[in-house]
């Protein structure tokens, strides 16, 4: 939602469905085969729960988080394990999505991600081959905000606010892209501009009419 006619010069991007494509079903399934009987207790397709939610907001670090679950399921699990199971979220990264990023940057666009996500799935984002290019997805960004490295979560106002204060972002200027109507709703109350895509649309066809 655009709240004025303000030329838009900094996008802050979400990543889980966004820039990626998300099926919590998947990842429900593989920590079942782990031994998690309960684990609708904990998991969702936005926020976690419990010590799954712990290890999100950096509470919690992979290590201790590898060591609760063995503890909950009463077998000894490994951090690729525990890796496989939360990697189930993302089916998908669009190469049309690392495009869009390009063309948003070479058009003088200032880009920032900002995700609720956990060691597991930030390490792909870090991983130096994450675009198959020899590229970390951090590489498309001018800056990187991360829920388990910040110790902050969406839709805490604190979260969106570190990014516009760190970043230099005027909020009437600022577009956020996310999936979440909450996180969205979040960022409006700051003045700040959104656009929530469905989970794995074609944002760069769309994105135009929000800039």
């Amino acid at each position: 939602m655009m709240s004025n006619k303000t030329k838009i010069k900094n996008i802050i991007f979400d990543f889980g469905g966004v820039l990626s494509v998300l099926d919590i079903n998947i990842s429900r399934q593989r920590f079942i085969e782990l031994g998690v009987t309960n684990i609708d207790d904990y998991l969702d397709i936005t926020a976690q729960k419990g010590f799954f939610g712990q290890l999100e907001d950096g509470s919690l670090s992979a290590d201790e988080f590898c060591r609760r679950l063995s503890e909950l399921t009463h077998r000894k699990l490994t951090l690729e394990q525990c890796a496989h199971a939360w990697r189930g979220f993302i089916v998908d990264i669009p190469k049309r999505g690392l495009v869009g990023l390009r063309q948003l940057r070479a058009q003088g666009y200032h880009l920032s991600l900002l995700s609720n996500t956990n060691p597991f799935v930030g390490s792909l984002m870090h991983d130096a081959n994450f675009d198959g290019e020899q590229h970390p997805l951090t590489s498309y960004f001018d800056a990187a905000y991360l829920s388990y490295e910040q110790h902050l979560m969406k839709p805490d106002l604190r979260f969106f606010k570190r990014v516009l204060d760190e970043q230099h972002y005027a909020p009437a200027q600022t577009l956020l892209v996310d999936d979440s109507p909450v996180n969205c709703a979040a960022a409006q109350q700051l003045g700040i501009n959104t656009y929530q895509p469905a989970n794995g649309e074609n944002w760069p066809a769309l994105i135009a009419r929000h800039l």
